[in-house]
């Protein structure tokens, strides 16, 4: 038999992610009780973040960034899903993310 695990969603406002400790704190305590997809709103990430914050999250991240201090949001995947992630959309001003994402066929 094949189950397919239930998509779990959870949305939390970080009020910045540039602190190092204070993301790996919230993404390792995302890991540990809130598995699945994760909505971030005040990321105040930009673009030259990808690559790190992908590295401390271990998994696949959208953004669409905002500012050093303002705005910014992101979703953050966990593998246990099958998916393709089919279109993203987002603003330039890191006020919104539209994704369509196909999981498990």
């Amino acid at each position: 038999m094949n189950l397919k695990p239930k998509l779990e969603l959870s949305s939390l406002n970080v009020r910045g992610l540039n602190n190092q400790k204070k993301r790996q704190t919230i993404f390792h305590w995302l890991k540990s009780s809130h598995p699945g997809v994760t909505l971030l709103q005040e990321t105040y990430s930009q673009e030259r973040d990808e690559d790190l914050w992908v590295s401390d999250w271990g998994n696949k991240i959208i953004f669409s960034h905002g500012t050093r201090h303002s705005s910014g949001v992101a979703i953050l995947l966990d593998d246990k899903y099958e998916y393709v992630v089919a279109e993203v959309k987002r603003d330039m001003n890191g006020r919104f993310l539209l994704v369509n994402i196909h999981m498990n066929d």
